[in-house]
C-alpha cells in the first residue's frame, strides 16, 4: 500500500508542498508527525519517494480557475519549487502581493505493484480551503488552515502516469473565512 504524503503550509511559513511516499505496510498505516525530509532523513528505503522539486504552478487571482477547468489541463503555465510558497524568492516566483488562490500539478508515475493496497494524499495542513483532483476527477475537498488530513485516493490512480492537481485558496479577505491568529 502507497502513501503519498503532501504538507502544503501556511504561505507565511514557506512550507508550501513537501511531499513524500512510504509504505504503509511497514508502518502499520500510521503517521508519526514527522516531515517527509526528517523521515526519509531516518529510513529511507526504496518505499520513499520524494515529491518536492519542480511542479507546474499558477496563479489564480479571480478564484476562477474551478471554473475554467484548470484540474483538466495538461500543464499549468508557470514553474514553482516545491517546498517553497509562491511569495519566497526560492520557490523562483517570489511574487510579495496577495494571492487569493494558486494551482499546483504535478505528473507522477505508479507502478501496479505501488498500487497494491490503498493509496493515500496526506496533507499536513492548507491554509485555507483545498481541492484535489487525481486525473481530472475530483478526490476530495478539505477547508481550514491549521490541521492534517487525507483523502483515499486509490480508486483514481492508475498504472502510469498520474496528473495530482491541487487548488488551494486562502482568499482572506473575501471575509467569508477564519484569518490570523484565533
Amino acid at each position: 500500500m502507497r502513501l503519498y504524503y503532501i504538507c502544503p503550509g501556511k504561505r507565511q511559513t514557506g512550507h508550501m508542498l513537501e511531499a513524500y511516499a512510504e509504505n504503509e505496510r511497514k508502518t502499520g498505516g500510521s503517521y508519526n508527525g514527522t516531515s517527509g525530509e526528517n523521515r526519509a532523513s531516518k529510513a529511507p528505503d526504496e518505499n520513499w519517494q520524494n515529491l518536492n522539486g519542480e511542479w507546474d504552478f499558477a496563479f489564480d487571482f479571480g478564484c476562477s480557475g474551478v471554473e475554467r477547468r484548470f484540474y483538466e489541463r495538461d500543464r499549468l503555465d508557470r514553474k514553482i519549487q516545491v517546498p517553497f510558497c509562491p511569495e519566497s524568492d526560492l520557490s523562483g516566483i517570489g511574487y510579495k502581493d496577495f494571492i487569493p488562490a494558486v494551482w499546483y500539478q504535478k505528473k507522477v508515475e505508479l507502478t501496479k505493484e505501488q498500487l497494491e493496497g490503498r493509496v493515500r494524499l496526506h496533507f499536513g495542513a492548507v491554509d485555507y480551503e483545498c481541492r484535489l483532483w487525481v486525473n481530472g476527477q475530483e478526490a476530495g475537498t478539505h477547508r481550514g488552515g491549521y490541521v492534517s488530513f487525507s483523502f483515499d485516493i486509490t480508486k483514481y490512480a492508475k498504472e502510469g502516469v498520474n496528473t495530482l492537481t491541487l487548488y488551494a485558496r486562502d482568499d482572506t479577505r473575501s471575509g467569508r473565512q477564519c484569518k490570523g491568529k484565533q
